[in-house]
């Protein structure tokens, strides 16, 4: 007689997931701390991840809005040569001094710690579905 286990196994593939989301949250999250240009601490103490289950997706990163900027440099060191050309002068807030500047260079702390990690997000994607699901998967991360 056929029995219909496709209940259990789509919860064991979802746990499977959520349980790898919550591994790599905390992967990425140890990876890019250290990585994060400490000027001050605002941007270190920004850091955080978010897991949507509905989407089975996660999303790390900082809360600042310079953040972008750290990443990808300013003005004539901005990557790809999207920065503004020629310099700038402001107004420093805290002193009044007037400053005059071509930018800053990129000191990318994201891309990295990814780059640094994807086998090991692998790993425990691979992991988390042998422990939940069962033996016989290769993972393959797609760039998109």
């Amino acid at each position: 007689m056929f029995k219909d286990n496709s209940d259990n196994c789509i919860k064991a593939i979802r746990d499977a997931q959520e349980a790898a989301l919550r591994a790599i949250g905390e992967l990425m999250y140890s990876a890019v701390f250290p990585l994060i240009p400490t000027d001050t601490t605002e941007l270190q103490n920004s850091l955080d991840y978010k897991i949507d289950l509905s989407e089975m997706s996660i999303t790390i990163g900082v809360n600042t809005e310079y953040a972008i900027y750290v990443e990808f440099g300013t003005g004539v060191f901005a990557e790809n040569d999207e920065g503004r050309q020629g310099g700038w002068a402001y107004t420093d807030k805290e002193t009044g001094e007037k400053i005059f500047t071509m930018g800053n260079k990129p000191q990318p702390y994201l891309r990295p710690a990814y780059r640094d990690n994807v086998e090991n997000i692998k790993q425990i994607i691979e992991e988390n579905l042998r422990k939940h699901v069962g033996d016989n998967f290769k993972v393959s991360i797609k760039k998109g």
